[in-house]
């Protein structure tokens, strides 16, 4: 559900684009066709298949590295519990990973909202998109969307995307996804949405005007939270 999935659906994306527009290149005008993102979704997840084969349980064991499953917390600071065996150490690193930051805003968690987690999961390319954030995850769905063909608007609550980044460089983003289509609600606050039959509206205040939007997906892209629940890292000393 993270980087290398994300990376195959852009470079899907990226080829259906160049395709589209083989002329700018002094190539024969192909018609591409509409993609079929059913199709595209099976070819990530069999790049993420053919990466699991080397990446489980079995594969670091023949390694020779013991590997424990199950839920764990920290007992102190050099104890580890998993499954009620505690399994002792000078150092341990966590690597447990991050999830998608759900905002509070009303009506999200009543509406098929989708994340870094599911967003493989879809069958169908919607044919409106709004996203929530415009950070490295929502730029780049965003931006991949748009070119398969999904009429793409992030909304954002300044007029900057990729706000970590070089100011210079993101300012060149966000034109270069303007020339592709992708529509920004800078300086907006999403206020609520609602369920209308198969579709979602959506309510949100830009520049002091309150404006509805009726979409067909809603992609959150708001930042991340690590996932440390249950780990008890207080045990551990770690605040």
């Amino acid at each position: 559900s993270g980087c290398i999935p994300r990376k195959k659906f852009i470079n899907s994306a990226n080829i259906y684009n160049t395709i589209k527009n083989a002329g700018q290149y002094g190539l024969p005008v192909c018609h591409a066709g509409t993609p079929d993102l059913g199709k595209v979704m099976d070819h990530v997840r069999s790049v993420i298949d053919s990466i699991t084969q080397y990446e489980n349980a079995q594969a670091y064991q023949k390694l020779g590295i013991d590997v424990y499953i199950g839920k764990n917390h920290f007992v102190s600071k050099n104890i580890l519990s998993v499954n009620g065996i505690e399994l002792f150490s000078k150092y341990f690193i966590i690597c447990t990973g991050s999830s998608a930051m759900v905002p509070p805003i009303e009506g999200l968690k009543e509406i098929p909202y989708l994340t870094n987690k599911n967003f493989w999961d879809q069958a169908t390319l919607p044919k409106k998109t709004l996203i929530l954030g415009a950070g490295p995850i929502g730029i780049e769905l965003g931006q991949a969307l748009r070119r398969l063909g999904s009429d793409v608007y992030i909304a954002m609550r300044s007029d900057k995307i990729l706000q970590k980044e070089d100011p210079a460089i993101a300012e060149e983003m966000k034109k270069i996804l303007q020339g592709d289509g992708v529509h920004f609600l800078d300086n907006s606050t999403v206020l609520g949405f609602k369920r209308q039959n198969s579709q979602i509206i959506v309510r949100y205040v830009r520049n002091g005007s309150e404006q509805e939007l009726v979409v067909d997906a809603v992609v959150v892209a708001t930042g991340r939270k690590p996932n440390i629940e249950d780990l008890l890292l207080e045990n551990a000393g770690v605040a």
